[in-house]
Formats: C-alpha cells, sequence, structure tokens
C-alpha cells in the first residue's frame, strides 16, 4: 500500500493494521505528534467522508492500493494563524475602545467565522471553551441584535475588552514559543520548579473546602506539561504518562478522594515531574 500525506510518498511500516481504519487511526496519530491534523482521506484517488467510518473503515488493507491525506498545521503549532488571530482580537479591542459600531459589527463577524480554529488554537473544547471566549461568544451575540451595546453599557465593554486581552495573551504566549523556544523552555521548566510544593498541597486544600484553588493547581501544571511538550522539553510518551494520572487525579477530585489524591501525587505524579526535570539538567 501506498501512503501519501499532503501529496508526497511517506514511508510508513504496517504490522498489525487489518483495515484501512486500523491505518487511518495510526497515521493521524503519527500526524498528531508532528503539530498536524486530518482534514481529508482519498481511497485509490477517490475522497470519502471523514465522519462517513461505515463506509470505509472495515475495507481490508490489500483492498486499496493508495490512501491520500490532506493535512495541515495544527492552528497551536502554526505561527501564521497565531498571528492572524492575535490582529483579529486586538481589533475588536480597539473597536470597542473606539466605539466605532460598523467595523465592531464586521470584526465579530469575522469573530464567529474564526471561532472554531481560535478554540484549536488554545487546544480547547470548540463547544465549552475558556471563560474569557465564553464573554466573547455572549459579546457575539449580543451584537447580531443590538449594534449599539456598548454604548450604553459600560461594564460589557470593560469585561469584554478584559477577555479579548486574556485570550491576546494567550496567543501571544503560544507565538513566542516559536520566535524563542529556548528562552520559553528555561521559563517554563523554572516555573514547574517552583510549583512543585504546591502540587503536594493539593489534598490539604481539599480538605480545607479550598476546592477552586486546588483545581486552578491542578490545571497550571496540566497546562506547563503540555507546553513543555510542545516545545519538546519531553517525548510525547512521558507527557502522555503524566497526563494519565493527571487524568486520574481529576477523577478523584471529582469524587473528593483526598486518599486517593493524596497517593497519586506523592508515589505517582511528583515522582515523574521531577525525574524529568532531572534529566533535563543533566542533558542541558
Amino acid at each position: 500500500m501506498t501512503v501519501l500525506v499532503n501529496n508526497e510518498k511517506v514511508d510508513v511500516t504496517l504490522e498489525n493494521e487489518h483495515t484501512v481504519g486500523d491505518v487511518v487511526r495510526e497515521l493521524a496519530g503519527w500526524l498528531r505528534d508532528q503539530g498536524m491534523e486530518l482534514h481529508a482521506i482519498s481511497l485509490d484517488d477517490r475522497k470519502v467522508a471523514l465522519d462517513a467510518t461505515v463506509d470505509w473503515h472495515d475495507r481490508t488493507v490489500d483492498s486499496v492500493d493508495t490512501i491520500s491525506l490532506d493535512a495541515m498545521m495544527h492552528p497551536s503549532r502554526d505561527p501564521e494563524t497565531l498571528m492572524i488571530l492575535l490582529e483579529l482580537l486586538g481589533l475588536i479591542e480597539r473597536n470597542i475602545e473606539q466605539g466605532t459600531r460598523e467595523n465592531l459589527v464586521e470584526a465579530m463577524r469575522e469573530y464567529e467565522y474564526a471561532r472554531p480554529t481560535l478554540a484549536r488554537a488554545l487546544n480547547v473544547s470548540t463547544d465549552t471553551g475558556v471563560p474569557a471566549l465564553s464573554i466573547l461568544d455572549d459579546l457575539a451575540a449580543q451584537v447580531k441584535t443590538d449594534p449599539d451595546v456598548f454604548a450604553a453599557d459600560d461594564d460589557a465593554a470593560r469585561r469584554t475588552v478584559t477577555a479579548a486581552s486574556a485570550v491576546v495573551l494567550e496567543l501571544a504566549s503560544r507565538l513566542s514559543e516559536f520566535q524563542d523556544p529556548e528562552q520559553q523552555l528555561n521559563v517554563t521548566r523554572e516555573a514547574l520548579r517552583t510549583q512543585i510544593g504546591e502540587l503536594s498541597d493539593i489534598a490539604v486544600m481539599l480538605q480545607q473546602g479550598r476546592d477552586a484553588d486546588a483545581m486552578k493547581q491542578l490545571l497550571r501544571f496540566t497546562e506547563l506539561i503540555e507546553k513543555l511538550i510542545r516545545l519538546g522539553a519531553w517525548s510525547q510518551p512521558e507527557g502522555s504518562e503524566l497526563n494519565t494520572f493527571f487524568g486520574e487525579l481529576i477523577q478523584a477530585f471529582e469524587a473528593e478522594d483526598t486518599v486517593l489524591i493524596g497517593d497519586l501525587v506523592e508515589y505517582e505524579i511528583l515522582p515523574r515531574i521531577e525525574a524529568l526535570l532531572d534529566s533535563d539538567g543533566e542533558g542541558s
């Protein structure tokens, strides 16, 4: 079987893949490791729908001569996309601050079109997103029915500008990973080192009823680990193993099982983080 990615032949070794679906799943994982995402599939020059797997998933490998995949760089790994999103959010901020109604309406139309890409650039759910995106979503809905919404509601304007600024900061941070990866790598390692002690306090926070603080710490650690993986500090398997334990930690958090939380932090997560940071130091 010949495998093409963006019309370029790719050397792959098929071992336990028996169906086209098996092959596509493996290739999609390989693309993710390269910072790319799958957009279209063709089997022997015939395009098939990604969401209509019943039509092709169970076809045997030997029934297809060529699998061609169209892939694009994931928005979070594409500097050009990040720059475009930054410009759009900056435009929204300026239009709100300057009160330029017509320009704001047009900018919010562009925001709605760019929203799925923005969510992927931030690596969040397109549906739920993050609080800052929810505020911008509300703005987009309000502007449709009342283009003058900010003329009568200064507080709404302030909240929206603050939300846009928060997203701008996150996108700018992602962009800096490309502009100065070494500096970002060092900063992120140090941030993780300084917060290790706080991770061990999560169980205590829960016992004290400080659930919000505990979850904030947990999310902060997962963000730092994901960033180190993006920057190439750790391999995908190393990061995935840590994320697995963080997933178990979240489940224990939801179950309010402080004993399990303490065990996961002390015996599974902290030793792995410390070992990985130590190996970073040996390699630098």
